[in-house]
């Protein structure tokens, strides 16, 4: 586990909890860019230089994988060298799934979202400071999807206060690029006013009701809502500027 982020490792416990399992090997570092984003790229090339495997897994902490069987069958079989996935998003609860295309056709069928999870190490893998993975000698043929395993991403469906942080982290760490230095130029109240109401347009944002199985690890998000403590929020906001998120 490569523990990290602009202002430095967690502060949550997790080593703690990584402590008591013999497997994972734990490493932790300030990511930082010049401009003072989180440098993702160094981060997981760490990871992948740090790797002993003869196949890169990629996972963040907010995703849960489901039959991983199908990978590890594959891998001893050498059938492939990028492995894909099927990924559900969950998106404001655990009972609907993130659209990401608004096509008003009731009768049109959501593609599914096909993301690379598992990587041979033999293409030399690496992440460009710009974001995306940059694989050597990659040819149409190393593709293969694994139709039975899928990827869980829970990262939409946390409280409100915490959607709140998360979006604040964000632009801070340079995320939004112009539109977000704007935004920070107007102080902290701007950028909290903003923050909440990114959260509260999730209503708008596309979705498709979800009815199947979860990892048993995310059976304890059943009930949780994106909109969890809205109202707390909006009072310790007015409390703290005098003026409801709401108004210029």
């Amino acid at each position: 586990m490569i523990d990290g982020s602009p202002q430095g490792p967690s502060t949550d416990g997790t080593l703690d909890i990584l402590e008591e399992s013999e497997k994972v090997k734990y490493t932790s570092d300030t990511y930082k860019t010049a401009s003072d984003g989180w440098d993702m790229a160094r981060q997981r090339n760490d990871a992948i230089n740090l790797a002993s495997g003869d196949v890169y897994l990629f996972l963040s902490a907010d995703m849960l994988f489901l039959r991983l069987e199908q990978l590890r069958l594959a891998v001893e079989e050498d059938k492939s060298k990028i492995l894909f996935c099927n990924t559900l998003e969950f998106w404001k609860n655990m009972q609907n799934l993130r659209l990401y295309s608004a096509d008003a056709d009731v009768l049109t069928v959501p593609a599914p979202i096909l993301e690379p999870i598992a990587i041979d190490k033999c293409l030399h893998p690496f992440w460009e400071e710009a974001g995306g993975l940059n694989l050597e000698g990659a040819e149409i043929s190393d593709r293969m999807i694994l139709s039975d395993t899928l990827k869980f991403h829970m990262g939409w469906i946390r409280p409100f206060r915490e959607q709140v942080d998360k979006h604040v982290r964000n632009i801070k760490q340079g995320r939004w690029l112009q539109e977000g230095a704007k935004i920070m130029s107007g102080g902290p109240r701007k950028v909290e006013q903003w923050a909440i109401q990114q959260v509260m347009s999730y209503d708008g944002i596309p979705s498709i009701a979800y009815h199947g199985v979860v990892p048993q690890e995310m059976e304890r998000l059943d009930g949780m809502e994106y909109n969890k403590g809205i109202d707390q929020v909006l009072k310790d906001y007015e409390g703290k500027y005098g003026v409801s998120p709401f108004r210029g």
